[in-house]
């Protein structure tokens, strides 16, 4: 950690000034799209990173001492970055989903603007009719369709017999679909 005693070890009274701001961005900006870069990518890294220091503008009140600033940059690169990566996981479901169910064929590979916005409004029907299953037949059906377990291993999980597991989901896509329809 020299390089944060060799920055500065307390940053001014009350609130920061935009060169220490400055500073701490031309410091550590590329270590921390670096750091985001193994865990999302480099053109997402770098609007992760970009975002956070927005929010160090907004609040210069996390600048008043620099290693708590280096650990709020790297906490919030790393919680950024996973929830970037839920978010992807939850997309690739939904598409998942839609792909697999020949009664959405119409939302596929559409991308004129009605289409588009016809997607999103199935994807909400969606996930309101998985909200609305009972809680242990969400769970299975999310476990299969959106985290991409196989229904013996979801067995095995939830200490069930696999028949129970393709009962459940079997019960929620006609809930979900009854819902969607």
């Amino acid at each position: 950690m020299g390089r944060i005693s060799s920055c500065h070890s307390s940053l001014d009274n009350d609130q920061a000034s935009s060169s220490q701001i400055e500073t701490v961005f031309k410091t550590y900006y590329r270590l921390l799209c670096f750091y985001a870069e193994q865990k999302v990518g480099k053109d997402v890294a770098e609007d992760i990173v970009s975002e956070i220091f927005e929010k160090l503008l907004e609040n210069k009140e996390l600048m008043k001492d620099v290693n708590y600033t280096l650990a709020y940059l790297r906490r919030s690169v790393h919680n950024n970055s996973l929830q970037y990566l839920k978010q992807v996981q939850k997309l690739r479901g939904y598409i998942s989903y839609i792909n697999e169910n020949p009664d959405l064929i119409h939302l596929r590979d559409n991308n004129d603007p009605l289409s588009v916005i016809i997607s999103m409004e199935m994807i909400d029907k969606i996930m309101s009719a998985i909200n609305a299953l009972p809680v242990k037949c969400r769970e299975i059906f999310l476990l299969v369709h959106m985290k991409g377990y196989t229904p013996h291993q979801v067995a095995e999980k939830l200490k069930i017999s696999p028949s129970v597991v393709y009962t459940q989901v079997s019960r929620a896509m006609v809930k979900i679909r009854k819902n969607i329809i």
